[in-house]
């Protein structure tokens, strides 16, 4: 019974735990501030430049000419089809410095090179040819500066500055003009490294950056979890231009939930919170404000309402949600529905208040419901028995990570601790009621209930639109009077 009871009851505590979490909505002030690391960053400029460089790959740069000197006298030449066909990269890293911005760094640049060349020797007997040359870029090093701005509650980035210097390099042709490969050299070093990097440079000015800030405007910043019994919108966008801080950037996020149902503005407006970095990838601060947000939207909506119907007890359990199991606190009860299931519904009858609680080291939940218990007769609820309780319970969610031969796992667990519980009853259609022995049964179940969240279950790895499955590790938790911090390492 122990066992089946903790399943039902850690499911149930957990789901509308998220259930409310998942349901509040704020205005524009911003419930929810993050951090992201530099080690993050730099992780993900190295993903960036990995998809980005590929794309110079093409990159067709302007026809040229002129005259030079060579073994066989002065010669006009005309260079064409000059076109960048691969790049790639040894290193890149980023720096963060509070009022400098992003200065982000590209090492080990290797490029290659393709151009054909026709010339004519100007004075007699006026040799002329055309060969096919390609020139390789063995050494390369690039840096960046970048703003980090938001446009309509979308990340944008911006080029502030840009260097590119390209290194030692090697030439090769196609035909038997040996000379030929000097002059190419000497033309690299005078002109076709500039045009090379005023390509780049345009390319990354006009294409590059322009490309990828319409791909960041197309990311959807907002995602709807759907249910049999309701939909909640959640809005994860910027509320201002991210903040780059020493070793750090900071956001400000709205943390905005609405219920499709019935959506409705907030009371609670979320204060100031203290913003510091921590050492993790990314660092989340989650205000009050949000927390009673999500519980009265969720309530505004009448989605806190639950109906614990008998048929979620296992058969094999030696307590059944049954007038027998329960005849001696409602011998009236059983006397009038005798060996007969019942439902029990539960509603809040308030927006319960969370509050994050440094001393609890966990979230405080004050509310008040209704308890309504209903025989199922003939397939039918039938109204018997109403109490209304006033409850101040102390729930923990703890997430750790459980290593193994396979990896690792994160797993959620918590605590619950009932700090106060009132039964009052409200009417009752079948006698006096033991509500002193049924807060009894209620507090031993939430003790039972405790042990299974002491245990916990694996989170599920969700997969984000356009990027992926996040490999979340290292998990923290920390609550503080006012804001909770949730912090994490991703890998992806």
């Amino acid at each position: 019974w122990t066992s089946d009871m903790a399943r039902v009851g850690a499911v149930a505590i957990v789901v509308l735990f998220l259930a409310a979490f998942a349901a509040g909505q704020v205005g524009t002030t911003p419930g929810l501030q993050a951090t992201i690391g530099s080690d993050f960053v730099g992780r993900a400029w190295k993903e960036l430049v990995t998809i980005a460089l590929p794309m110079l790959q093409g990159l067709a740069l302007p026809e040229m000419n002129g005259s030079a000197s060579t073994p066989i006298g002065t010669i006009d030449y005309d260079i064409t089809g000059l076109t960048i066909t691969s790049v790639s990269f040894g290193s890149s890293s980023v720096n963060l410095t509070s009022g400098s911005g992003v200065v982000a760094t590209v090492s080990g640049l290797a490029l290659s090179i393709t151009l054909d060349i026709k010339f004519r020797q100007e004075p007699f007997p006026h040799i002329s040819g055309t060969d096919k040359v390609t020139v390789k870029v063995t050494s390369g090093d690039a840096q960046f500066g970048m703003n980090v701005t938001e446009t309509s509650g979308h990340l944008q980035l911006a080029l502030t500055s840009d260097t590119l210097s390209l290194g030692d390099f090697n030439v090769s042709i196609t035909g038997t003009w040996a000379w030929l490969v000097d002059v190419i050299k000497g033309l690299f070093n005078s002109k076709i490294k500039s045009a090379v990097v005023s390509g780049i440079t345009g390319a990354l000015q006009t294409t590059l950056v322009p490309e990828l800030n319409t791909a960041l405007m197309q990311l959807p910043m907002t995602h709807t979890f759907l249910s049999d019994e309701w939909a909640i919108t959640l809005d994860y966008s910027l509320v201002q231009s991210p903040t780059v801080n020493d070793n750090y950037l900071s956001a400000n996020i709205l943390g905005g939930f609405t219920s499709a149902e019935k959506p409705a503005p907030c009371p609670s407006v979320a204060p100031a919170m203290p913003l510091s970095a921590g050492t993790n990838d990314v660092q989340v601060f989650i205000s009050d404000a949000v927390l009673d947000c999500l519980s009265f939207a969720f309530f505004n909506a009448g989605n806190f309402k639950y109906v614990l119907d008998h048929s979620i007890v296992p058969a094999t359990s030696i307590v059944q949600m049954n007038t027998s199991t329960f005849v001696s606190l409602f011998p009236q009860l059983y006397e009038k529905y005798p060996d007969v299931f019942f439902d029990v519904g539960i509603t809040a009858t308030e927006a319960p208040k969370l509050t994050s609680s440094k001393t609890g080291e966990g979230v405080l939940v004050n509310g008040g419901a209704t308890l309504s218990f209903m025989p199922v007769v003939d397939g039918n609820e039938t109204d018997a028995l109403t109490l209304d309780a006033e409850v101040e319970l102390l729930l923990s969610i703890l997430p750790h990570q459980v290593d193994s031969s396979v990896g690792h796992e994160v797993y959620v667990s918590g605590a619950l601790t009932i700090n106060n519980l009132t039964l009052t009853a409200d009417s009752s259609l079948v006698g006096p009621v033991d509500t002193a022995g049924l807060v009894r049964i209620l507090t031993d179940i939430f003790g039972v209930v405790d042990a299974a969240l002491t245990v916990g279950v694996p989170l599920p790895h969700i997969p984000l639109p356009y990027i992926g499955e996040f490999d979340i590790s290292s998990p923290f938790t920390q609550y503080n009077d006012g804001f909770t911090i949730v912090a994490f390492d991703l890998s992806f």
